[in-house]
């Protein structure tokens, strides 16, 4: 009986020892991404006349390790937008113009959202102004 105890303790001790360790899973690499990373994300107009247009420009830079492109910019009607067009590289700067129109604005505070599509990950890129509408 302590032959067999014996026996089998020493098989699970061999058959333990014998296992090959699983390699470590090595992952791809990610694939190179552009990512917009903006000086100032949220602007503030301050108070602005009902009625008053307001230019707004937001500085940018990729940081990420691939080629920016910007393919739309969409914001509410009362905005108008215009931005560097083409390939942005990693490093460089762009520019996003935005021009606000107040004349169909509450009086009050305000807070707008700007929609950059482009080629990053999340595919939509926000940024934002804040202000308050005036008599």
């Amino acid at each position: 009986m302590k032959n067999r105890f014996v026996l089998g303790l020493f098989c699970f001790i061999m058959l333990s020892c014998s296992t090959t360790k699983k390699e470590a899973e090595v992952l791809p690499p990610s694939p190179p991404v552009p990512i917009m990373t903006f000086d100032k994300e949220t602007i503030d107009i301050g108070d602005i006349k009902r009625g008053d247009t307001r230019a707004i420009e937001y500085i940018f830079t990729n940081t990420g390790n691939a080629d920016l492109e910007i393919e739309l910019v969409t914001a509410c009607k009362c905005t108008s937008t215009d931005w560097t067009r083409g390939i942005i590289a990693p490093g460089e700067r762009g520019k996003l113009s935005v021009v606000f129109d107040s004349k169909d604005q509450k009086l009050g505070e305000l807070g707008k959202t700007i929609d950059i599509i482009a080629n990053t990950d999340p595919i939509v890129v926000e940024c934002f102004f804040v202000g308050n509408i005036v008599r």
